[in-house]
């Protein structure tokens, strides 16, 4: 990470947020500019107010069925018996949270000037969906379970929807606009055209998300 020609920490590659996001390191928030993978190297100045920093934690990914479950057991209303009081109580917050919200029913939450979409998909499915707003010039902000598409209206929205289902996009094409394509040991030792090739297939889940986006593209046609 370099401010001002000076380096100020480093990061797993995993950690960096994308463009435009803040993290905090070496006890300051900083705002990422300017990602260069080949070269290892992130180019941050400080960030002031805005939105809390992202801090990525060292978690691996998140498989869509854990995503799945998550959503049957916020539906559910049984209470497993290895609970004790106080996770009974937040499980039981949690239900009614998801259930007043909508979230439930419809699987998205609009918001004034945004719409944040739990579409129950893994890691790569929510990276996968969120290449492909880059693609369509949408901003977004991705977090372990939902993506936040900001100012956007339902009508655009659609639209995205039904490009992602229409499947015109190569899993290759999504992993050029990568922002991080160095993740493994020795990566950095590949060509761009190679790491692509090799995210694609390993770091994307294009059916997934071709098929969260059908039935999300079905839910608003109904509420409209």
């Amino acid at each position: 990470m370099r401010h001002d020609g000076r380096e100020i920490g480093k990061l797993q590659s995993t950690l960096i947020p994308p463009v435009g996001e803040n993290l905090i390191l070496a006890g300051r928030r900083w705002r990422v500019d300017d990602i260069i993978a080949l070269a290892k190297s992130v180019y941050v100045s400080p960030a002031k107010g805005g939105k809390a920093p992202v801090f990525r934690g060292q978690a691996g990914e998140i498989h869509t069925r854990v995503a799945e479950e998550m959503a049957a057991i916020l539906a559910d209303s049984d209470e497993p018996a290895f609970l004790n009081n106080d996770a009974k109580l937040l499980l039981k917050a949690a239900r009614e949270t998801a259930l007043r919200s909508g979230l439930l029913a419809r699987g998205y939450i609009v918001r004034a000037e945004s719409i944040q979409w739990f579409p129950w998909l893994g890691t790569r499915g929510l990276l996968t969906l969120e290449l492909h707003a880059a693609c369509d010039g949408l901003e977004v902000i991705r977090d372990e379970l939902s993506i936040t598409y900001k100012k956007i209206e339902t009508g655009r929205l659609r639209k995205y929807l039904e490009s992602i289902a229409s499947g015109n996009r190569t899993a290759l094409e999504l992993a050029q606009r990568m922002g991080i394509k160095v993740f493994d040991k020795f990566d950095d030792t590949l060509m761009e055209d190679l790491l692509d090739e090799a995210n694609a297939r390993d770091r994307l889940d294009l059916p997934g998300a071709k098929l969260r986006s059908e039935q999300m593209f079905q839910v608003i046609n109904q509420v409209a």
